[in-house]
């Protein structure tokens, strides 16, 4: 399994000299003043020599991707495609979308979805998810960069907030997802603790991850830092993946995770694989 982080490209050199297999960046900051006004090839000199096997904060700010009218939306797919041939050139193998708000669905918006102009997208959806599975499945696949949305938690989003939910939904369109731990467990906190545990169940971990994942988010719940060996409330994710078999990379998405912190953090996730 490679370890990698979510980081900026001015820290990426720091990260892989500290010993992460890869790094994980900005989608938006990436296609920013290109993909509307700038047709291939690009310019994606200043990424070479970097192991971004993946890249997350997708869209960018002040997009919706859902409205009640419809008129003048983003234009998602012309997006989508124009991310993955950018992250394709580099050699990005997964895109996350989080994007929280600007996935996130008005109140208004009723499903199942009907009449709408873009009826090979929209007609007959039962959910917003659905749409956002359509438009991946639309511009997602090998050969290329893969997407792979991640389940959010209920603070960030509306749309895709249960993994156990929008994962089956993905997969019905044949696209894969990112467990994030972080959210997980932000989300089972929320819903109660499974009526007061410790730490989640066996259950919940199956429930949440009903098969494996394209890809992995990790932070511990305490304050969303790095996660220190052993964690209780980690070591059921950890035993879920390795069920599933999952062999691919687990990216540290954390606060206050400094360069000086490099090598204790990948020597902490390693325990979980012993």
């Amino acid at each position: 399994m490679k370890i990698g982080i979510c980081t900026s490209l001015g820290k990426a050199p720091l990260a892989v000299d500290a010993g992460f297999d890869y790094v994980e960046l900005s989608v938006s900051q990436m296609m920013a003043g290109r993909w509307d006004a700038i047709l291939p090839p690009w310019d994606t000199s200043e990424y070479e020599g970097l192991p971004i096997e993946a890249c997350n904060l997708f869209f960018p700010g002040g997009v919706k991707l859902f409205s009640s009218n419809w008129e003048g939306l983003f234009p998602v797919i012309v997006y989508l495609n124009q991310a993955r041939e950018i992250l394709t050139q580099i050699g990005v193998s997964i895109g996350v979308v989080g994007s929280g708000n600007q996935r996130r669905c008005p109140p208004d918006v009723s499903f199942p979805h009907k009449g709408d102009p873009f009826d090979y997208l929209f007609s007959d959806s039962e959910s917003p998810e659905e749409i956002l599975a359509r438009w991946l499945a639309a511009t997602s696949g090998p050969p290329g960069t893969v997407f792979a949305p991640e389940s959010l938690e209920r603070s960030e989003s509306n749309v895709g907030v249960n993994c156990a939910s929008f994962s089956r939904i993905l997969n019905k369109h044949g696209v894969g997802y990112t467990a994030d731990a972080f959210h997980l467990l932000k989300e089972w906190e929320s819903e109660g603790r499974e009526g007061g545990l410790s730490e989640p169940s066996k259950e919940f971990w199956a429930d949440q991850l009903p098969h494996a994942p394209l890809h992995t988010h990790l932070a511990q719940l305490e304050g969303r830092r790095f996660p220190q060996p052993n964690d209780p409330m980690l070591i059921g994710f950890f035993d879920r993946l390795r069920d599933l078999g999952f062999n691919e990379r687990v990216s540290l998405e954390c606060n206050g995770l400094y360069s000086e912190d490099y090598k204790q953090a990948i020597s902490n996730v390693q325990t979980y694989f012993e």
